[in-house]
């Protein structure tokens, strides 16, 4: 486990995935001293045969969504002695999972970025690194 602002804390990701016929929502522990992508390290939370939508992950979020924030703290034991640990989430995924819990419905929108609302005629050419950007709201993560 590593420290965070000088506190232990344990990190867990949020992983939806699509894989064959079926969508899945995984959970990882993420900040271990080791951290690895097997079956080791990941626990299926839901599995539904369906596509990868916005709409499919926000319906099977919304159903884990309460039970998951009402974990703050876990207890950790090592050694024979316990002491609670606090517990973040954090929403991963690949591009296609990050732009549907921003809204975005295609690749070539007004609002490209899946991190703020800036317009696609200042994304590249003149992108104005000065500028105050609105943070985009990401729905997934509520």
């Amino acid at each position: 486990m590593r420290l965070f602002c000088r506190k232990e804390e344990l990190w867990f990701n949020i992983i939806p995935d699509k894989g064959g016929d079926t969508s899945k929502l995984a959970i990882s522990l993420d900040n271990t001293f080791k951290p690895i992508n097997s079956a080791f390290n990941l626990l299926y939370l839901a599995l539904f045969s369906a596509t990868d939508s916005y709409f499919n992950i926000e319906a099977a979020w919304k159903i884990l969504k309460p039970t998951l924030e009402a974990i703050t703290e876990l207890r950790i034991t090592e050694n024979g002695v316990s002491r609670m640990v606090p517990v973040r989430f954090f929403f991963i995924g690949d591009y296609k999972i990050q732009r549907g819990s921003a809204g975005i419905r295609d690749g070539n929108c007004n609002y490209p970025c899946v991190k703020c609302l800036c317009q696609k005629a200042s994304t590249y050419r003149n992108y104005d690194f000065d500028a105050t950007l609105i943070p985009r709201e990401m729905k997934a993560d509520k």
